[in-house]
Formats: C-alpha cells, sequence, structure tokens
C-alpha cells in the first residue's frame, strides 16, 4: 500500500510539472497594451481557478492588479485556455499566474513580460498663465537625463526644443492606511514647457530625450490670440466622474463605460479639431489603489496628447478623514482613500495664482471665453481664501474680450437625484448660498458641475426660480462611475434630465451664440 502511495504521489507531481504559460508580447513600452497569456496541460482544471495578473513578478499572490477566471476561455475545462488582458506601463515587470480554485496558491507562472522603464508615458497637456504656451507632462522612471519636449509646426521638423523639470511624490505624504499599503513608485513627473506658440495653428511634438527615447509624435492646435475666436468656433469637450477601464477581475473600482467615452472624444476629435477639454472632479477613482492612475493614464493619453487636458478636483480626489474644511453640514468623508490631493496635485499642474495651489483653485482665457475652476472639496463659503478669489476674478472679467464666462466646480447647487437621504440637496444648499449671489451679480453663463452621476441641465435659474440673464447650470458626472438611477419628481428648474452613460461637447461660434450637445455612449448620438 505505501508503495501504491508513492507511486501516485509522484504521478501527480509529474502531470503537474506538464503545465506550461506563455506570455505575449515579450517586451513593451506604450501603454495602455494588450496582453495575451496561454497556459496547456493543467491537471484537474476547476471552474473557480485563476489567473492573475502581477506587477512586479515578485508581487505576493494577494497583490495582483488584474485577476481572470479560467472559465472566461472557451477551452478551460481541458486545462488548455488563452486570455487577454489590458495593462499599462507601471515601470515594472509583469507576470502571470495560474492559480487554484479559493487560493493563492499558484501551479504554473508565465514568462515575465519585460517593460520598458524609461519609455515616456502618460502625456497630457494643460494650458499655461501665457496663450503663447502650452505644458506636456509624462512619467518615466528616467532620475539622470533632462526632460526635453521638441516641437515645430512641421512635423518632420521640430526645430524647437524646451527642458523641463522632474518631481515625484511618496508614500509618507499621504494621509490613510489603505493608501501606503498600495503606494508604488509613481516614477519621475516630468513637467516642459513649450513657448513662443503662434495662435491658432497645429504643432507636431515628441517628449523624452535623446538617450532613453522618444515619445510617438503628437500634435495640437495653440490658443487664438486673446479676445479672437477662430472660423470653425472654440470647441470643449466636458465631464465629470469617468473612472478607469481596466477592469479585468473587478467587480468594483472598476468603469467600462468610461473608456468608452474616451474613446468617443478621440473619435470626434479626429474629426473635428478640439482646443480643450474639461475633466470637473473625480478623475480616476484611485482612492489609495496607486497604480489606477497609471492606468487612468493609459486611458486618457490618446486625447490628453491632442488638446489641454483641464482638471478640476473632486472627493475621490481629496476627502479624507481629517481634512480642514469638514464643516457639520457637509458630506464629506474619506473618499480619497487616504490619497487627500497628493497624487493630483502632483500629477497636473493647472494655471493657479497661488504656489502649491495652482490645481485647486484658477482661471484662464481661451478666444473669446473666460473660464474659471474652483474646488467644492475646500472652504468656498463667504470670507474664504477662495471665495474672495473667485469673486475679485469674476468682477475683473473684460466681457468686450471674453463675452462669454465659464465657471466649474465638482458639487452641483442644483440636482434632482435622489440618493436615499438629503445630503447632497443639503450640501447643494450651501453651495448655492455661498457662491449663487456671486455668479448672478458678475453674469456668469454657464455652470458645470458633475458628482452627480447622471445628466440634468437647469433652465437660467436662480434660488430655484427660472429667470431670464441667469447662469445655466448643467450637471455631467455621467462619464463612466456607476449611473445614478433615481430622480426625485420634476422641479420647475430642470430641462433635461438622463441617466446614460455620455459626454457633453460645446460649441462656441461666435460672440452670441454656444450650443452645448449631450452625447449619449450606446447610441453615440446627440440627445
Amino acid at each position: 500500500k505505501m508503495g501504491c502511495l508513492c507511486a501516485l504521489t509522484l504521478s501527480f507531481f509529474i502531470y503537474f510539472t506538464h503545465a506550461h504559460m506563455v506570455a505575449i508580447p515579450n517586451s513593451f513600452g506604450a501603454s495602455p497594451t494588450t496582453l495575451q497569456v496561454s497556459w496547456e496541460g493543467i491537471s484537474f482544471p476547476m471552474s473557480g481557478d485563476w489567473i492573475g495578473l502581477y506587477s512586479p513578478p515578485d508581487s505576493p499572490s494577494y497583490s495582483w492588479i488584474a485577476f481572470q477566471y479560467v472559465t472566461n476561455s472557451d477551452t478551460w475545462a481541458s486545462g488548455n485556455g488563452t486570455l487577454r488582458f489590458s495593462a499599462a506601463n507601471l515601470r515594472s515587470d509583469y507576470q502571470f499566474r495560474y492559480l487554484k480554485q479559493y487560493t493563492d496558491v499558484h501551479t504554473d507562472v508565465s514568462n515575465n513580460i519585460i517593460v520598458n522603464k524609461q519609455y515616456p508615458t502618460q502625456g497630457h497637456l494643460s494650458l499655461t498663465q501665457r496663450p503663447g504656451e502650452m505644458r506636456i507632462m509624462w512619467v518615466t522612471n528616467s532620475r539622470k537625463q533632462i526632460p526635453t519636449v521638441q516641437y515645430g509646426t512641421d512635423s518632420t521638423l521640430l526645430d524647437q526644443e524646451a527642458q523641463g523639470s522632474s518631481s515625484t511624490y511618496t508614500a509618507d505624504q499621504l494621509c490613510g492606511t489603505f493608501s501606503t499599503w498600495n503606494f508604488r513608485d509613481p516614477g519621475k513627473i516630468h513637467n516642459a514647457v513649450m513657448t513662443g506658440l503662434k495662435p491658432s495653428t497645429k504643432y507636431y511634438y515628441r517628449y523624452g530625450n535623446a538617450i532613453e527615447g522618444w515619445s510617438a509624435l503628437h500634435n495640437f492646435v495653440s490658443s487664438p490670440t486673446p479676445g479672437s475666436i477662430p472660423p470653425e468656433g472654440i470647441r470643449i469637450a466636458a465631464f465629470g466622474d469617468s473612472g478607469t477601464s481596466f477592469c479585468e477581475g473587478l467587480k468594483v473600482g472598476c468603469e467600462p463605460d468610461a473608456e468608452i467615452t474616451y474613446n468617443s472624444i478621440f473619435r470626434d476629435n479626429q474629426r473635428q479639431q478640439y482646443n480643450l477639454l474639461l475633466h470637473v472632479g473625480d478623475l480616476s477613482y484611485a482612492m489609495g489603489s496607486a497604480h489606477r492612475w497609471d492606468q487612468f493614464f493609459g486611458n486618457i493619453e490618446g486625447i490628453a496628447t491632442s488638446m489641454p487636458y483641464m482638471v478640476s478636483i473632486g472627493n475621490h480626489e481629496y476627502d479624507w478623514s481629517a481634512q480642514p474644511f469638514k464643516p457639520e453640514w457637509g458630506n464629506y468623508g474619506d473618499d480619497s482613500g487616504g490619497e487627500c490631493g497628493v497624487p493630483y496635485n502632483a500629477r497636473f499642474m493647472m494655471p493657479g495664482p497661488v504656489k502649491d495651489r495652482e490645481n485647486i483653485y484658477y482661471s484662464f482665457n481661451y478666444g473669446n471665453i473666460h473660464f474659471a475652476l474652483i474646488s467644492t472639496e475646500h472652504n468656498f463659503t463667504a470670507g474664504s481664501e477662495q471665495h474672495k478669489w473667485l469673486g475679485e476674478d469674476l468682477e475683473a472679467v473684460q466681457r468686450h474680450i471674453t463675452p462669454w464666462v465659464i465657471v466649474a466646480f465638482h458639487r452641483p447647487m442644483y440636482t434632482s437625484i435622489e440618493h436615499g437621504d438629503l445630503s447632497d440637496e443639503i450640501m447643494a444648499g450651501y453651495i448655492r448660498k455661498s457662491l449663487e449671489p456671486m455668479l448672478v451679480a458678475n453674469k456668469v453663463d454657464l455652470v458645470l458641475s458633475a458628482h452627480i452621476h447622471a445628466y440634468e441641465r437647469t433652465c437660467q435659474v436662480e434660488d430655484h426660480e427660472c429667470k431670464k440673464d441667469r447662469p445655466t447650470h448643467v450637471t455631467i458626472g455621467m462619464a463612466g462611475r456607476d449611473i445614478n438611477l433615481n430622480w426625485f419628481p420634476l422641479p420647475n428648474w430642470s430641462v433635461y434630465r438622463d441617466n446614460r452613460y455620455g459626454w457633453t461637447r460645446l460649441h462656441v461660434v461666435n460672440n452670441t451664440a454656444l450650443k452645448m450637445e449631450y452625447i449619449v455612449n450606446s447610441s453615440g448620438k446627440v440627445e
């Protein structure tokens, strides 16, 4: 009997050694990319077996980046199969593992997929305080080379060059246990500014350095002369609450419709050049999972390298238990997962007037439009620094130069969504009390908000009453995060509301005509 047991054990061991996993491609740099893993020779496959994707390869079994059950492959029951995963350049190599049902014990591992850690990724443009400039930011692991951008009006002759600077952030700057547990080195975040740009001109550019390599060639259209408008008008994409669409194995913390939104804007930009994009808070939904920021920038890179990607901060970038502004009437929680705005502030550079608060509140002129973006996560009440700044900014607008005034902030002051409690409506009331008199007095044309995962447009409104020459408010938080489904009865000030995924586009035609459209992802059509 003992001999039979030994023979059975040996046979079982030999059977498992026949298992084999292969991952392709063997290496990559550009992000995102598709990885494929194939396996064969798995004995006794079970429906709960799963494939884990790990980076770096020596990560513990519980620390996967993504996973899929083997049942996603049609041939899994035979012990063989193939699956595909989306992957971002995390500046560390990848490995697949085959893990048995209900365990973190792996029976086989793939070859390592080598990542080009110096490849320039996460490129995104933004405006500066000067109309003849454009900022480009990107990420590599480079600690030695000077970050450089080459640019010009001829795609074959990039005859201008600008050098930049680099920075990063560390786990000890974060504010919560979850975010420090899930921290990974964000790499070096590079920042360079292209100067001397001619108005309304297409520029081609690449970023990186000559030793470690350059990005692909990109292009954008520079800002028009202040106060002017190009013959084709000014086109703007706008949305909030999108997230990240690297979804393998994730039931929560993943937004598959976000990719549809990004791709829709990308295609429309190829058809008709957009001038800029507004993302009104709740960007990556990383919430402490550091690699989600890398994935987010992989998602948006196609559009963010072709137009300025202008952002405002939301609760999922900033809110944490000990934040300074936390009035008793506010529904501020720990929505950032302990990030407390650190990744957001390190990865973006908006043209704000106050050092180290550039991304919190700021304004800029683009052609015949004045934009002002503020934070509803920081103190916005009367007497606060931010409230004072916004009042002075709006009062200083020269309407003969910028007849259009657009204000954006994350939380709306008008919403008819029903969340099961009144916390968002209470917040909206305090935002109205603090900001609406200022917006009305300065004849703001349009207010863009998000936070509510739906689309809603008001009449020209003040204090819940439709009145001529008042701001129109549009909630645009339907770009990817789970949709809010329940509405209160339709109020008199709500002109149109809808709870499908999508985004908006604005077309400023001239000094008296602005057209705003809501594009639904499921149909690709204007609603």
